[in-house]
């Protein structure tokens, strides 16, 4: 997307994986009555099903942060999740950044609202075993069978804003329809990589409007 909300935006962007770029997306979680697991978060990634991706997520148990990871895949293939070693926020901002010289993506949280992580973690060389498509952008909200407990009860709000592009030039998407990042994917590569599967509840992509 072009603007700092999916609503404000009028197109798509992408990256070209020849180049060197960060991105970042603010979030707040808020909660009522809240009972259950829910994880957010936000990455990168070449496909619409997140075969082929890598993103940082915020874990909760019943509106408690219980950790920030990072998790990603190849060819549809969960990689080893990572912890992120910063104490868990229901705000905060996360960074994802990729390095095209060594094919390294890597996921980091600001809880201080800047562009320098405090923490990070990096999937080293992983986009070399992609298949070299452009990099879309992806943040999602995601409430089923995660940290073993899905989400039973209350309510949740998750409020994504200020996307942007801390470094880069993002290249317009000629079809952002057909070369999006679907969070379904993106979602699925970090919960289930850290703690099981389950199903999609809502998602705003990067790759357009």
């Amino acid at each position: 997307m072009n603007g700092s909300t999916p609503a404000a935006s009028t197109a798509g962007n992408a990256f070209d994986p020849a180049a060197d770029f960060a991105v970042a997306v603010d979030y707040s979680l808020s909660f009522a009555s809240p009972v259950g697991g829910l994880g957010i978060g936000f990455g990168i990634g070449e496909d619409i099903d997140g075969a082929n991706s890598a993103g940082v997520a915020l874990l909760t148990s019943s509106g408690s942060p219980i950790a920030f990871g990072g998790a990603a895949r190849v060819n549809d293939v969960n990689q080893s999740p990572q912890l992120i070693s910063v104490p868990a926020t229901n705000t905060a901002r996360l960074i994802a950044s990729y390095q095209s010289a060594t094919g390294n993506v890597t996921l980091g949280v600001s809880t201080n609202g800047d562009d320098t992580p405090e923490g990070t973690t990096t999937f080293n060389g992983i986009q070399n075993s992609w298949d070299g498509g452009l990099l879309l952008a992806s943040f999602f909200l995601r409430s089923d069978n995660t940290l073993g407990s899905g989400w039973t009860a209350g309510t949740a709000s998750a409020v994504f804003s200020n996307f942007h592009v801390i470094s880069g030039t993002p290249v317009a998407v000629p079809e952002p329809a057909t070369l999006m990042l679907a969070a379904a994917g993106l979602a699925a590569l970090v919960i289930r990589s850290m703690h099981g599967c389950g199903k999609r509840m809502a998602y705003f992509r990067a790759g357009g409007r």
